[in-house]
């Protein structure tokens, strides 16, 4: 028996994170290629499921709170919820070329934690990390991702009751041309 959580078997810290990962996102390819129809690929899988990702560095949290974000209450964890993940990979962003490839997603821990670079979003008030992908857009050109982070207070499922909390979570992911971050206008370079 472990310490605290006990002891689960699996030695890579993330490993829950990524089985649940892989399994949603199996069950979305599935429904998407009109092998099941959503009930069928959705039952049981979503159940709003958090995971600790990551955690905001000291200067992250500080550009945050000054761009009015409320960090204290939501604290330095990042989290995700399984519906986020499927969220991020519905079927518009595939169709319009925006949805990041499965591995990504299964490196988010990695990524939160050294990110290519962190922008603040001035329209939707949220922190963007950014990571370099290999792909390239015809018209677009080189594409980076962004694991977009919300700061707030959500409702989360709490047993047979909602209830609410304030977290730091990574609510959606992109693909986004690489250059578009450096519209000053929209986003502000936190480092």
């Amino acid at each position: 028996m472990g310490g605290r959580g006990g002891s689960s078997g699996q030695t890579e810290p993330f490993a829950k994170f990524k089985n649940a990962t892989n399994t949603v996102l199996s069950a979305l390819e599935r429904y998407e290629a009109g092998n099941e129809d959503w009930q069928t690929a959705t039952w049981g899988l979503l159940q709003h499921n958090t995971w600790a990702v990551g955690i905001m560095d000291k200067e992250t949290r500080a550009a945050a709170e000054k761009f009015g974000l409320d960090i204290a209450n939501a604290g330095e964890h990042i989290q995700v919820v399984d519906v986020d993940i499927f969220h991020a990979n519905r079927l518009a962003h595939r169709k319009n070329g925006m949805a990041i490839p499965k591995e990504y997603y299964l490196k988010m821990p990695e990524i939160l934690a050294n990110p290519k670079a962190i922008y603040y979003d001035k329209k939707n008030k949220s922190l963007l990390y950014e990571f370099d992908t290999r792909i390239t857009d015809p018209n677009k050109g080189k594409m980076s991702g962004v694991f977009v982070v919300k700061v707030g207070h959500y409702k989360v499922a709490g047993g047979t009751k909602r209830m609410h909390k304030t977290l730091s979570k990574v609510r959606t992911a992109l693909l986004t041309p690489a250059s578009a971050l450096g519209n000053e206008n929209m986003y502000v370079k936190i480092k």
